[in-house]
């Protein structure tokens, strides 16, 4: 993937509004990401979203507008600066299994060791307020599966999810996180050296542009 590929999937993903289902149909009307700037920069977003009967003219005409201003330059900064790979569905290091009942059209990653992508992946996650019982199972089951060569996939989120990669970690292996924010932001923040271990040792994985916090 090119650089200017790169760029304007990030541009795209960073526009107002820009939801993971518009994401998909502005794709399915431009396959080419930048003949997507070009389209919406030309005023062409009615092709994206005219069939959405929701909206009013007037959300419509806001939402064109804004598409409008799609700006690749601050996208090739913002990926440069960080060291953000972008990565489309069908795409040959896509981290997701095709099979999975909902995929996003375009994932973000930073991360040190990008071939953790490649690799046999298991998920293990779970509820928060887990039991310390249930934090030591998880860490053990990932250490054991990270140990014989699986990438560990989960959530960077408190409890089990944090277990995982811990277990992961420690046993020298690689391990995802698949998160619901931008990439730049550490939520909880009191896993911030969690962050920072798994971007040396696997890959943080994000379909939200930077700046996107918790929901």
């Amino acid at each position: 993937m090119t650089s200017q590929r790169e760029a304007a999937l990030y541009a795209l993903v960073a526009l107002p509004r820009m939801t993971p289902s518009r994401m998909q149909r502005v794709l399915a009307v431009w396959p080419d990401p930048i003949a997507a700037v070009e389209g919406l920069a030309s005023g062409a977003a009615i092709k994206v979203i005219g069939s959405e009967k929701r909206l009013t003219d007037e959300v419509r005409a806001r939402i064109a507008t804004e598409w409008r201003l799609v700006d690749m330059l601050s996208a090739q900064r913002i990926i440069k600066r960080n060291g953000t790979r972008l990565r489309c569905l069908h795409d040959d290091d896509w981290p997701i299994e095709e099979e999975d009942a909902i995929l996003p059209a375009v994932l973000l990653n930073e991360g040190e060791r990008p071939s953790s992508l490649a690799a046999q992946r298991v998920a293990i996650v779970g509820t928060r307020a887990a039991s310390p019982h249930g934090v030591a199972d998880a860490h053990k089951l990932a250490s054991t599966l990270a140990e014989a060569g699986v990438t560990i996939v989960s959530g960077l989120a408190l409890g089990i999810d944090a277990a995982a990669h811990r277990g992961a970690l420690e046993a020298g292996g690689q391990t995802i996180g698949v998160v619901a924010t931008g990439l730049d932001v550490t939520y909880p923040r009191s896993h911030q050296s969690l962050y920072a271990s798994v971007r040396r040792q696997g890959i943080v994985v994000s379909e939200h542009a930077h700046g996107v916090g918790p929901r």
